[in-house]
This record gives C-alpha cells, structure tokens and sequence, in this order.
C-alpha cells in the first residue's frame, strides 16, 4: 500500500480514465487486422480481448479505490471558512 496526496491520486485518476478509455477504443472494429485470402475477406483482432478486459478491469478497480479513498478523507476533513451560509440562502426581501 502506498500513501498519497489528495492531488495525486486526483491526477491518477484522470490518466487511468484516459487509459481506460485507450484501451476500450482497442476492442473496436478499427483495431483488427484486415486480409485477404482466395477471395475472402479475414479479420484478426490486433490484441487479445481477455486480455484487454482484464486490464480494463484493473483499472476500475483502482479507479473505485481512488475515488472512495478521496471520500473517506473528504468525509472527515474539516475547513474553517469565513461564510453564513443560511444568510446566503435567505429570500431576498
């Protein structure tokens, strides 16, 4: 287990979104090998999809992690600030 700030767990979950999404575009049609033999049209795709779908599968996982991680500390973290809050909210008169 490795400690973290705030900010950088923040900024890995941004990366692991984009590599998620990364590696979701890899399973689509665009990612397949395209030949012809005798007349006939062959598609092979390019990467293994349990493969694929395991990683993906990680990256939710650690994605998950992050984000409870970050509400378990914003659940008990605690700011002084200079606002009245139900003055704010009042009807205007």
């Amino acid at each position: 287990m490795a400690t973290y700030t705030i900010n950088k767990l923040l900024a890995m979950e941004k990366a692991l979104k984009s590599r998620r999404q990364q590696l979701v575009e890899l399973t689509k049609e665009n990612s397949r090998e395209v030949f012809w033999s005798d007349k006939n049209k062959e598609e092979k795709p390019l990467y293994d999809a349990k493969l694929l779908d395991k990683k993906v599968t990680e990256i939710n996982n650690a994605l998950f992690e992050i984000d409870h991680s970050i509400k378990a500390s914003n659940a008990v973290t605690k700011k002084d600030i200079d606002v009245n809050f139900k003055k704010l909210m009042e009807g205007i008169e």
